[in-house]
């Protein structure tokens, strides 16, 4: 028996859900009629008939969405945790139920990320005009605090200079820091399109959680650097003593490492492609939030990244066609109408629509997992070390940035 199906059942039956919904919502992204039959038998005396249940080849998220899983998370770890041989056995059996589970198409992806546009267009059109606004103020406060900058730089003391970098740090950490809330926001007023999460709620429930975002973006980028760095130096020393004697070696390591540097990257994208989405529902922070993510992806990075990927991909080229058109359009008539537009249609369409695209993924993929099955601690020691590397590699990269073109210019 599927524990975490009995638990996920009971929790919907709970919140008053109708046994008909909720069977119909698991037989759409695949699981099978005999097991959901069972399951019901467990939460439920008397369990719905499935056999008048029919499966819509495309379905929408006001369709399939009737589960909140941020409320789930607490009453839900206690079921999955165990250490039990039984229950150890069963685990393993859904984990491959749930790799053969189906997920919906890229078009009825497409269709549901923009239900949740339509249904959050308000406050995600509000929340992209303040982005806007910020993008605009940016630029030309940029401008001008550039230009008095030189000039502070060519006439002003040391004093002076130091005292104007340090404010310019200063307002850029705020305005950053500004960024990453409207971001957040964004991405909340998403997550809780059932709720209809207004424009006010979407910053009240984010204005705490601004550090916790920037630390889970943070960490996806360094173990993603440390990894790869990792994954490339291991192979070019496992391969190089083999290619001691051929003159083609530097080619070949060279080749091997541009292959695992983008087999690197498109891996390490999909595990972590819900580490944010993971954070707001479950409110699992850091490594937690990027292990989480790459269970959720784990045996099948194919068949989800060639739909997150095909989603967003058709959404880029849509947008991409609309903002030349208009380049072309309004453009010849008034230049910077064309790039005005532009960064308005990228902030308030583009944007918010490809997050609502992942996020509808995420809810059919955590339908399928109501609960995040535990990270072994070997792969969380892994994750921990290429967060470390990778912050060793960008001090690297930052300081010889610095310094190698003084010392270049020195011996020359």
């Amino acid at each position: 028996m599927n524990d975490q199906l009995v638990s996920y059942i009971k929790q919907q039956l709970a919140k008053n859900e109708s046994g008909e919904a909720v069977v119909k919502e698991l037989l759409d992204v695949g699981w099978k009629k005999e097991i959901i039959d069972e399951a019901f038998a467990v939460a439920k005396p008397t369990a719905p008939d499935t056999h008048s249940i029919t499966t819509p080849e495309n379905t929408s998220v006001q369709e399939q969405s009737a589960h909140t899983f941020s409320a789930q998370k607490e009453n839900l770890s206690d079921t999955y945790a165990t250490t039990s041989k039984d229950k150890e056995s069963t685990n393993t059996e859904s984990v491959a139920e749930i790799s053969n589970a189906k997920l919906p198409s890229i078009s009825a992806i497409i269709k549901g990320g923009f239900d949740i546009y339509k249904e959050q267009f308000k406050t995600l059109i509000s929340i992209g005009a303040i982005r806007y606004g910020l993008a605009l103020i940016v630029s030309v406060a940029m401008m001008v605090g550039g230009m008095s900058l030189v000039g502070v730089f060519l006439s002003g003391s040391g004093t002076e200079t130091a005292v104007s970098v340090a404010i310019l740090f200063v307002i850029g950490v705020c305005v950053a820091w500004l960024n990453y809330w409207l971001m957040l926001a964004n991405l909340k007023a998403i997550q809780g399109h059932k709720e209809k999460v207004s424009f006010k709620a979407s910053f009240n429930k984010t204005g705490s959680q601004v550090w916790s975002f920037f630390w889970i973006s943070l960490s996806a980028l360094l173990a993603i650097v440390g990894g790869t760095f990792l994954l490339i130096a291991g192979a070019s020393l496992i391969i190089s003593p083999f290619l001691l004697l051929a003159h083609t070696v530097t080619i070949i390591i060279a080749v091997t490492d541009i292959v695992l540097l983008i087999v690197s990257l498109y891996v390490f994208s999909v595990w972590f492609a819900f580490s944010i989405w993971v954070f707001l529902t479950d409110n699992l922070r850091g490594i937690s939030a990027l292990t989480a993510s790459r269970e959720l992806v784990r045996g099948r990075v194919w068949k989800i990244s060639t739909r997150l990927y095909g989603a967003l991909f058709v959404i880029g080229i849509a947008g991409s066609s609309l903002i030349y058109l208009l380049k072309l359009t309004i453009g010849s008539f008034v230049p910077m109408g064309s790039t005005i537009i532009s960064l308005a249609l990228s902030l308030m369409l583009v944007s918010p629509l490809s997050f609502a695209t992942i996020y509808f993924l995420y809810e059919k993929i955590r339908l399928q997992k109501p609960v995040i099955p535990e990270t072994p601690h070997k792969t969380r020691t892994a994750f921990i070390l290429y967060v470390v590397v990778g912050a060793i590699v960008g001090i690297a990269i930052i300081g010889a940035s610095f310094f190698v073109p003084s010392i270049i210019a020195s011996l020359l």
